[in-house]
């Protein structure tokens, strides 16, 4: 695995819009106090995959703000906000028919379109990774990224212990092929509501 080169500006566009958006918006109100919410196990996936909407509606308003001040840097680019994407069942995603990344910026919708495939986004706001919360996401960024040629992956982890995501993380990269994919075109978008936030390649936290 190489070291990671700098990321492109859709990526740093894509972490501005990251680091606009408030620490507000990493809870809803359903989620007000968590505990309350990891206790609740019949509705717990429902009240999580609510702080996920509500998180990435607000990034992807933010985001939609700084294209707006570059459109010429977005010409024939779409920002989608879980857009279906169908695809022949493969190693990496066995039960699924189709799959909605929770954002994406391409060119269009259609299933073998390779032109301007540029970032394909999977967020994550539960207060617990672990290896079975976060390989069926990874498994579809790369897919993403090998299948329909995406230039960039984001995951993007809120509301998690730093250290033991970056330790999670490098372990399940020694679980794929090395060769599968450019690891230092992933990337890990971290923030807490501390207001801790960064960035980092797979590569980086691969050789770190």
């Amino acid at each position: 695995m190489q070291k990671s080169r700098k990321m492109d500006e859709y990526v740093q566009d894509l972490f501005n819009a990251f680091c606009s958006v408030d620490s507000q918006f990493y809870f809803c109100e359903a989620l007000a106090d968590p505990q309350a919410v990891l206790n609740d196990e019949p509705n717990k996936k429902t009240l999580i995959q609510l702080t996920e909407r509500h998180f990435s509606a607000e990034l992807y308003s933010e985001w939609r703000q700084i294209i707006k001040q570059s459109p010429n840097n977005y010409t024939n680019l779409l920002i989608g906000f879980e857009v279906s994407k169908r695809f022949i069942r493969n190693e990496f995603v066995k039960d699924k028919a189709s799959f909605r990344p929770d954002l994406i910026l391409h060119q269009s919708q259609l299933d073998f379109n390779v032109n301007y495939q540029k970032i394909f986004v999977e967020i994550k706001t539960t207060f617990s990774l672990n290896r079975h919360k976060i390989k069926p996401d990874l498994n579809k960024i790369i897919f993403a990224m090998k299948q329909y040629s995406f230039e960039n992956g984001v995951f993007i982890a809120i509301n998690t212990n730093e250290k033991k995501l970056l330790k999670l993380i490098k372990e399940l990269i020694d679980e794929y092929d090395q060769d599968i994919i450019n690891w230092d075109r992933l990337f890990l978008f971290y923030g807490s509501v501390e207001g801790v936030k960064w960035h980092k390649s797979f590569s980086e936290i691969y050789h770190s």
